[in-house]
């Protein structure tokens, strides 16, 4: 076999193709280690804004929680510095005089006139038993031709029970009447009056009872959404 030398070929030009081999293959390494990190880089950077935008909106969804608690925290210390004056204003309406005069019953605390003068349902049988009990029969020659009222608003939610009653007697009798609805301890609105007649009356009325809805106090659970 002939040498390089006997070819006449240069050493140089032997060596310089193995020399490019290596030096491409050091370059393909090195596009490949490169693109390697680039992926990995490209990952941890993905993970790195997913995890910041997850923590910047787990900050606000506990600010806003701590917010909830805060308002609640002032809400109920509010009410506990008013649970002291409340019970004092109930002890002063349980002594009062005037109130214990108007009382329905005796055992009644006197507090509980004013529940009677303005209930909390729209009960308007309640409240016809009550004009014809406490108003209308206890006066004599009084003859109730009738007394009516409207149902229906119990559904309206107005605070309002309109009625109208048609009564007949003396003059005596009338004005007793009338005087009884001026004492009353419920709350009534004479709307119309409508009075005929000499010796012998006949009164027409209508007007309207009040009635205020229960106020709830409870402590509920609330979820804060993020």
């Amino acid at each position: 076999m002939d040498s390089p030398q006997a070819t006449g070929t240069p050493p140089e030009a032997v060596a310089m193709p193995a020399v490019a081999v290596k030096k491409r293959a050091q370059i393909a390494n090195a596009t490949r280690t490169m693109f390697i990190w680039i992926i990995v880089a490209s990952i941890v950077l993905g993970f790195g804004v997913v995890g910041s935008v997850f923590l910047v909106q787990r900050l606000v969804y506990n600010q806003k929680v701590l917010n909830a608690q805060g308002v609640a925290l002032s809400n109920i210390d509010y009410d506990s510095k008013n649970v002291s004056d409340l019970e004092g204003n109930l002890r002063a309406l349980d002594a009062d005089e005037n109130l214990s005069l108007v009382k329905a019953s005796p055992d009644d605390q006197p507090v509980q006139a004013i529940l009677d003068a303005l209930p909390s349902d729209p009960n308007s049988l309640a409240l016809g038993a009550s004009l014809q009990q406490k108003l209308l029969a206890a006066v004599p020659g009084l003859n109730v031709q009738s007394l009516q009222v409207d149902q229906d608003a119990e559904t309206l939610g107005d605070g309002t029970l309109p009625f109208t009653l048609t009564v007949d007697g003396s003059q005596d009798s009338i004005m007793n009447v009338l005087t009884n609805f001026e004492r009353s301890i419920r709350t009534i609105n004479v709307t119309s009056l409508d009075i005929i007649g000499g010796d012998s009356q006949t009164m027409t009325l209508s007007g309207q009872a009040y009635y205020q809805p229960s106020l709830t106090f409870e402590l509920k659970k609330e979820t804060i959404k993020p």
